[in-house]
């Protein structure tokens, strides 16, 4: 069976992503929790809400997100999905 280098990345970062979580899980049940500093107990909730956007405002984030995506598309390179040899 032939991986192409797209099929080994995925294959391999799922791995190396499960084998770091398990590892941290476990480090993590050892240690007693530890408190937070007086630092960041001491720091106050900001007043007030952020305003929301508004539904006209989003439409117009999402299209500009759209056309800069299309104007910064390029083709990929055709070694992308060769398979290792």
């Amino acid at each position: 069976m032939a991986l192409s280098r797209r099929q080994f990345t995925r294959v391999a970062s799922l791995a190396a992503g499960t084998l770091l979580t398990g590892a941290r899980d476990a480090s993590a049940q050892d240690e007693a929790p530890r408190p937070s500093p007086d630092v960041v107990r001491a720091l106050k909730p900001l007043p007030g809400a952020p305003p929301g956007i508004a539904a006209d405002e989003r439409r117009a984030r999402i299209e500009k997100a759209r056309r800069l995506t299309v104007e910064s598309f390029t083709e990929p390179s055709p070694a992308i999905d060769q398979p290792f040899a």
